[in-house]
């Protein structure tokens, strides 16, 4: 029984873990395409019901606001040739 025990947590694991791989393969894929401005491949990436939101904050406090995928693959596109940056995860 012990045996069924141990071999039942290692699959889990092992899962578990390739799992964590897949996921972050996704993300370093993503912002390969976000740096690289290839909408294309951020769409076949993105689920097209995605829910884009910011939290803007000023004087008078915080407003969130949602953005549909189209505008943001717009502005993803339309980031200029000499814009460099870079995103950290």
């Amino acid at each position: 029984m012990r045996k069924i025990v141990v071999l039942i947590v290692l699959f889990i694991s092992a899962n578990s873990q390739a799992q964590n791989q897949e996921i972050q393969n996704v993300i370093e894929t993503f912002f390969e395409a976000f740096h690289a401005k290839d909408t294309l491949k951020l769409k076949a990436l993105c689920d097209e019901t995605m829910i884009l939101q910011s939290i803007n904050e000023n004087i008078k406090g915080a407003k969130l606001s949602n953005e549909k995928p189209t505008a943001f693959f717009k502005s993803i596109a339309s980031i200029p040739a000499e814009l460099k940056f870079h995103e950290k995860y």
